[in-house]
């Protein structure tokens, strides 16, 4: 991820670098990268068992706190939108990146949330559009499994494993584009330069 950033970054500045460079670059950040990414998983973990143990008073009460808990889940996700970007392109470190991600989130938090929605969409079709392969070979056993169809005589493990193979690339395309995107974003409402 951080490559691509490096690499979509300098592209939009209009400078060529090598794949070489980008990995020289980021390998000096791959503690600042990891450290980011443990204490983003922490906020989220901590927000989703906060939600979690809520205690659950009936049907109605449960749809309100799994709600509740993908608009936190959502919030943060905007928080932390352009953390990466910041590490990379923006030379701060873990902590210095969340807290700039989030101040500039509440600067601009409709830019943030337009961008990072049609990126999501954008992601989400791409993978659903690989998964169609992977989802028409699993269904049927699925279905059969509730005796809602027949189960399928006819199964290939060679079929299922090309089709997990094409799901994983279109996760990898869906990845780089999500990695693009913010690096674009970065370079375009931020300018590269630290706030």
């Amino acid at each position: 991820g951080g490559i691509v950033i490096k690499q979509a970054g300098e592209d939009a500045r209009d400078k060529c670098i090598s794949f070489k460079e980008s990995f020289q670059f980021v390998k000096n950040k791959m503690l600042s990268l990891v450290c980011a990414g443990i204490l983003i998983a922490f906020i989220r973990s901590v927000i989703n068992t906060s939600i979690s143990n809520i205690p659950y008073v009936g049907g109605l009460f449960n749809l309100i706190v799994s709600i509740l808990g993908l608009i936190f889940s959502i919030f943060v996700e905007l928080l932390v939108f352009v953390t990466y970007p910041y590490i990379i392109l923006g030379e701060k470190g873990a902590i210095d990146a969340i807290s700039a991600s989030a101040h500039h989130f509440f600067e601009k938090k409709l830019q943030v949330f337009i961008i990072w929605l049609i990126e999501s969409v954008i992601t989400l079709v791409i993978t659903f559009i690989f998964a169609i392969p992977f989802i028409t070979i699993i269904l049927p056993f699925i279905l059969s499994h509730f005796h809602l169809v027949p189960h399928p005589h006819l199964f290939s493990p060679i079929c299922l494993a090309g089709s997990v193979i094409i799901l994983s690339i279109g996760i990898a395309i869906a990845l780089v584009f999500s990695y693009a995107v913010t690096a674009r974003y970065y370079i375009s409402a931020i300018g590269g330069t630290d706030e």
